[in-house]
């Protein structure tokens, strides 16, 4: 049986990175990924959303449970507001009327489309400092689009 190493109480060394749950970044400076900096505890909630290559309900289905995940992740973010958490509480609630819609055997395609742009309405809304609110509104307002052509509308 392996044992695991005991865990430091010490702080992470400046310039390192620590990877938390849900893909959220947390740095103690400033981080380069790629061609981004990402500053301080700001992570890209929709960085690795890839919605444009979805064409089937499946991939469709997979790819709104990982914006759920993600949007789940961000009502977790410090600098939110009371309000704020409470607006993605209600755009949680819409990502799961729409996964509900989604999988029964005739989905309705104007009803996901109305309400995933609904919840980009409101992602939107809480943007302003919180890019990756923005972000995932614009993974919601992608897969709106995408439901009419998916589903058939």
């Amino acid at each position: 049986m392996a044992t695991s190493k005991n865990k430091s109480s010490h702080a992470a060394p400046k310039h390192q990175v620590i990877v938390k749950g849900h893909g959220k970044i947390t740095a103690r400076r400033d981080v380069i990924m790629g061609d981004k900096i990402v500053h301080g505890n700001e992570y890209s909630a929709a960085g690795q959303m890839n919605v444009a290559n979805v064409s089937t309900p499946r991939e469709f289905i997979e790819q709104l449970r990982q914006v759920q995940n993600e949007i789940t992740a961000l009502k977790q973010a410090p600098e939110l507001s009371a309000s704020q958490v409470r607006r993605i509480e209600a755009v949680e609630g819409d990502v799961v009327e729409v996964l509900q819609e989604a999988q029964k055997p005739k989905p309705l395609p104007a009803r996901i489309s109305e309400t995933l742009s609904d919840a980009q309405e409101t992602m939107n809304k809480i943007g302003g400092s919180v890019k990756s609110a923005v972000e995932l509104g614009a993974a919601l307002g992608a897969l709106a689009q995408l439901a009419m052509k998916i589903f058939g509308g």
